[in-house]
């Protein structure tokens, strides 16, 4: 830790990082803290609702001590870590890891237009599939599309199909047989869902000037915030507000903790400033010296 000492001043260039631990379904248990990644911002408000008494002395009226009816803590983060699991949280819903599995020959059909683009597999997965190879095979009442060129554009990839503005063999209203398959792949989907997603939040200090002041909300809400910016110049970025709750009766909205250096003993930070080994790799052999002398020495037999 550097303090940054100005006077009687205690300066701090904030740094964190930022945890959430999502409560499971209706439950007050954490399934585990999901580190967010890098968060540009992260700020919390303190608001007080008050009823404000008077007293009059002299002619004058004189405000004596308040009583608080409402205390509201709220925070909000941002951060531009666009993993599934930030998602997920923004739109209230959970990451399925399925993947895409790879199936037999599945056979679609389309009654198509000119100029326009069809997606395979939304009988399967709404979204359609992907990666549709090796076998793909088209046709029309009249009998199969032996010149796929002259009539489409097959995008196996993103497994989408355009039919050409002056296709040979298609019209408009026709319909359009289209047998294919396609190959699994890793991948994963966000479920939307409209409950709230709570659970408690950590911030955990990393900054080198000042004191490292650590947070805890053991309750909160995540909320999205603003919008997502499908198309921008600028790194896209998730906005979240945070409604800080009480956990229980007699809790606290959070914690704030400063802790200090570790303290050692003089043996331990002999070893420290020695350098050769770290503490922990001492220990270990030391562990192991022991079980040597104390465990295989004397059972060994030297005669």
């Amino acid at each position: 830790m550097t303090l940054a000492n100005t006077g009687n001043a205690i300066l701090v260039v904030p740094r964190g990082e930022v945890y959430f631990d999502r409560f499971a379904d209706e439950t007050l248990v954490g399934e585990g803290e999901l580190y967010l990644g890098n968060t540009p911002g992260f700020t919390i408000e303190r608001t007080f609702e008050e009823t404000k008494r008077y007293s009059s002395y002299g002619g004058q009226i004189v405000e004596r001590d308040a009583i608080v009816t409402q205390e509201k803590n709220v925070a909000d983060i941002e951060t531009d870590n666009i993993s599934m699991d930030n998602i997920s949280l923004w739109f209230g819903g959970t990451v399925s890891d399925a993947g895409q599995a790879a199936v037999g020959l599945v056979t679609e059909s389309f009654q198509i237009r000119r100029g326009r683009w069809y997606q395979l597999g939304s009988t399967i997965n709404t979204a359609g599939v992907r990666y549709v190879e090796p076998d793909i095979t088209f046709s029309v009442d009249s009998g199969p599309i032996t010149n796929v060129a002259a009539n489409l554009i097959v995008n196996r990839g993103d497994g989408r199909i355009f039919v050409l503005e002056d296709a040979a063999d298609l019209i408009d209203g026709q319909e359009l047989t289209v047998e294919f398959q396609w190959r699994a792949a890793e991948g994963s989907f966000v479920i939307p869902s409209g409950q709230e997603v709570v659970g408690a939040l950590r911030f955990i200090a990393t900054n080198q000037i000042g004191p490292k002041i650590s947070y805890l909300f053991p309750y909160v809400r995540l909320k999205p915030k603003g919008s997502i910016d499908l198309k921008v110049d600028n790194f896209l970025a998730l906005e979240f507000d945070v409604d800080i709750r009480k956990k229980f009766g007699t809790s606290e909205f959070f914690y704030v903790t400063a802790i200090g250096d570790a303290t050692y003993n003089a043996e331990e930070l002999y070893i420290i400033n020695v350098g050769l080994l770290t503490l922990e790799a001492f220990m270990t052999y030391e562990d192991l010296f022991n079980s040597i002398i104390n465990d295989f020495m004397p059972a060994a037999n030297y005669g």
